[in-house]
């Protein structure tokens, strides 16, 4: 029998295929898990710049530098930005790795549905056994194939238009200079706030 026909051999090569396609899936779950933890890492650094930018405005409005300090809370906020611009990446990131332990889950049973009609086809030329596989093999295949495409949309980000990012850009910095004067006026020495704070 002409090889490129025989069932068996077919499956086989579609068993070293599915364990080629997870032998690249776990690679890139190695990589997601690394990238994770580098996000976590840096998310850690940050909130402390965050406060330690807020106490340093502290310290400048008390000495009476009110330059200084508006420095000290732009510096924070750019921390408050990167924070949450870290918290999305961690998001996208999750949902990456979900997405590859799922697709590696789905080509196991796949390679393992494959190992066992190869065999049934060796030992009988087909029959009913081999054909219950092989729909239930065409079933996951086709679950795999809506997973990736879910996958796919998840990481696929459209970008807003150059007029819509830069107006949200000067709606973001109006947004961040009002509250750094907020906190600056919360700030200064007669202000109610600091006489509060001094009264206790």
């Amino acid at each position: 029998m002409d090889s490129a026909a025989d069932p068996a051999k077919l499956l086989n090569n579609l068993q070293r295929e599915f364990e080629a396609s997870i032998v690249a899936l776990e690679g890139d779950r190695a990589k997601a898990v690394r990238r994770l933890k580098d996000l976590e890492a840096n998310y850690v650094q940050n909130e402390m710049r965050e406060a330690d930018w807020g106490d340093k405005a502290k310290t400048a409005m008390a000495s009476g530098d009110e330059s200084l300090a508006r420095q000290a809370l732009m510096a924070r906020e750019d921390c408050r930005e990167l924070l949450s611009s870290i918290e999305r990446e961690g998001q996208i990131a999750k949902t990456e790795l979900a997405a590859i332990e799922e697709a590696i889950e789905e080509l196991e049973i796949k390679r393992e549905d494959a190992r066992q009609r190869a065999q049934d086809q060796a030992a009988s030329a087909g029959g009913h056994s081999t054909t219950a596989r092989g729909s239930k093999t065409d079933k996951r295949l086709e679950k795999i194939t809506k997973m990736q495409k879910r996958a796919e949309f998840a990481t696929d980000h459209v970008s807003p238009g150059i007029s819509e990012a830069a107006a949200s850009r000067d709606i973001e910095e109006l947004r961040r200079k009002e509250l750094i004067e907020k906190e600056l006026e919360a700030l200064r020495p007669g202000s109610t706030s600091a006489k509060r704070r001094k009264s206790k």
